[in-house]
């Protein structure tokens, strides 16, 4: 499923007016794709420094990530993906190292990587300053949750770098 610029500006919005009013708690689900409510936490060290804006422009990278990948956009998925791709060129040696598009194409086409929409962000924590971590649930094709034998939930970790925003993990490789 596509989503809309449309469609993430509302999220962001909702989850703006959602941490306004809570000051950070969980935020009413008024139906948008990827609404959920979100515990949002921050650790002792991070909490001031650690802005609510930044948690949410960490939420977005990945939200995006997720969304570029699942529509076959993977140049703007290369450029929100910090983490390493030494297991993409494991399975791609024939890929040069810096076509990371590529190689993010192939994870999501070939190489066995689930590469979904987020249907949930379950949590929302900031970890420091820089770093962010999440707890999400993906969406089938059919809009069911996609889930493994024993997990229906993943944790992801966003860093800030400058003033971006990038995801470190992969997606969830299934053999």
């Amino acid at each position: 499923m596509k989503y809309s610029a449309k469609h993430l500006h509302r999220l962001l919005a909702t989850i703006g007016i959602g941490f306004a009013i809570t000051g950070c708690g969980t935020t009413p689900n008024s139906g948008a794709p990827t609404q959920t409510a979100i515990a949002s936490t921050t650790t002792p060290a991070a909490q001031s420094t650690a802005t609510a804006a930044d948690l949410e422009q960490a939420q977005s990278a990945l939200v995006s990530f997720f969304s570029a990948l699942q529509g076959g956009r993977y140049t703007e998925a290369s450029m929100l993906f910090g983490g390493s791709y030494a297991d993409l060129t494991n399975f791609n040696p024939m890929v040069p190292v810096d076509d990371q598009a590529q190689l993010l194409g192939n994870a999501c086409t070939m190489n066995g990587f689930q590469c979904l929409e987020i249907q949930n962000v379950v949590q929302a924590q900031a970890i420091s300053p820089t770093r962010f971590a999440f707890v999400v649930e993906f969406q089938n094709e059919d809009g069911s949750t996609f889930t493994r034998p024993t997990q229906s939930q993943w944790p992801y970790t966003v860093e800030k770098i400058g003033e971006q925003f990038l995801v470190q993990e992969l997606p969830v490789y299934v053999q």
